[in-house]
């Protein structure tokens, strides 16, 4: 008799354990799904980023605006700059322009994997939902509220008011597409900008350097000139913002 009730009792506290474990687990699922926050994963991907070997490049992502420069080699890169929402965490982009014009009006799919503070794992999917390509990117400048808030008047994404292009500038590094597309790391004084290439599909303006004064802006359009080492205006243009 003694040992029936040993038995029923283990018996009952092994159906408690599993009991417990099952909600546990269950518990869990629903928190991970009620815990996802769109508005959080929106500011996540906003920022600045560098692709990691056997990749080069930078990409950005602000204000529903996206830009890359990418390739595997100085000779491979390719530009595309458009427009992008997300659907859980799904981004999706709208390409609206391109250094390859065969590349405009194209989408890409993909999600992100925070792997760490300082890197982000993008899987890039097909028509179909399968998995296509992997790539690794290295944070260069993220954003949130207050670097948002603290933004100069050229810093952003804009478009060029001539129709052939755009970028965006944010927090030291800056990313443009008009026929070519490139890439680079700037410095501000006085309203005067100096760009250094870092990358672009242009391999011979690789390490050059670009200076521009921005002259003024009126709501959403700002005026610029660009400027050679003497000082002399070079062109003038408008971006909007």
């Amino acid at each position: 008799m003694k040992r029936k009730f040993l038995l029923v009792l283990t018996l009952g506290v092994a159906l408690l354990v599993t009991y417990t474990s099952c909600n546990l687990k269950s518990g869990n699922k629903t928190e991970e799904k009620a815990t996802f926050n769109q508005e959080v994963f929106n500011q996540q991907i906003q920022g600045v980023l560098e692709y990691l070997p056997p990749n080069q490049g930078l990409a950005a992502n602000f204000d529903n605006h996206f830009i890359f420069i990418f390739g595997d080699s100085d000779s491979t890169m390719v530009s595309q700059m458009g427009t992008y929402k997300t659907t859980g965490d799904t981004v999706i982009y709208t390409t609206l322009y391109s250094s390859n014009p065969e590349l405009v009006g194209t989408v890409i799919r993909w999600s992100a994997d925070f792997t760490n503070s300082d890197s982000i794992k993008v899987v890039i999917f097909d028509e179909s939902g399968n998995i296509s390509m992997e790539l690794y990117n290295r944070w260069k400048a993220k954003l949130d509220d207050n670097t948002i808030s603290q933004l100069k008047k050229f810093e952003g994404s804009y478009k060029y008011a001539s129709g052939r292009g755009g970028g965006i500038i944010l927090s030291g590094y800056g990313i443009y597409i008009t026929q070519s597309g490139g890439a680079g790391i700037y410095e501000e004084k006085n309203d005067t900008v100096i760009f250094k290439r870092l990358f672009s599909t242009d391999p011979e303006l690789i390490g050059t350097e670009l200076t521009w004064v921005n002259e003024s802006r009126t709501g959403d359009t700002l005026n610029w000139a660009v400027i050679n080492k003497t000082g002399e205006v070079v062109s003038t243009g408008q971006s909007l913002y």
